[in-house]
């Protein structure tokens, strides 16, 4: 069997990995199973971040309100997962922040629900965010502000490689809005 090794969110763009041969595929399903992937992702938020750091524990589980949805808030049921999502400010506005992220874990929609849960949900997330979304501020984004820039993996050969997507021109031009405020 071969494809693809992991997913990506719809409008997330960026790093994905695809195996050509059922061996490579078993080979790379189990370093992410067994969280021996190294991702950082590249994100904009809405709100102004206290620390230029922080470490994002929490479990996730459905949302009460909306089933087909995940949550790491009071109220989420079902089996709940542990999740870790650890974080780095860039750059910040008064009024949104551009994150690194390194997501330990790899639960469904982990990193959006863990910033939505810290109250820094991210720019153009119409799942999680939709309240935010009507306010405007967008940083000009027309899609999820959420890009997986790099992926540090160990292949057949046993050496670690890394594998990076350039920012698109959308983060690009969200960068320069930020730095000139």
């Amino acid at each position: 069997r071969s494809g693809v090794v992991h997913r990506l969110d719809r409008d997330t763009s960026g790093v994905l990995i695809l195996a050509k041969t059922e061996h490579m595929f078993g080979h790379l399903k189990s370093q992410f199973h067994d969280h021996h992937v190294r991702k950082e992702y590249r994100a904009f938020v809405y709100g102004h971040m206290k620390e230029k750091w922080g470490t994002i524990n929490r479990l996730i589980g459905r949302n009460a309100k909306d089933h087909r949805l995940r949550s790491a808030e009071r109220g989420a049921y079902g089996t709940l997962r542990s999740a870790v999502t650890n974080w780095e400010l860039i750059a910040q506005s008064a009024t949104h922040a551009y994150l690194k992220v390194f997501p330990k874990t790899g639960r469904t929609h982990q990193i959006r629900v863990h910033l939505k849960a810290i109250g820094r949900p991210i720019v153009g997330d119409t799942l999680y965010a939709p309240e935010v979304l009507q306010r405007g501020d967008s940083l000009g984004f027309t899609r999820l502000a959420l890009h997986a820039y790099c992926l540090k993996i160990v292949l057949p050969d046993m050496k670690e490689h890394l594998f990076c997507a350039p920012l698109p021109l959308d983060f690009e031009r969200a960068i320069d809005a930020i730095a000139t405020v």
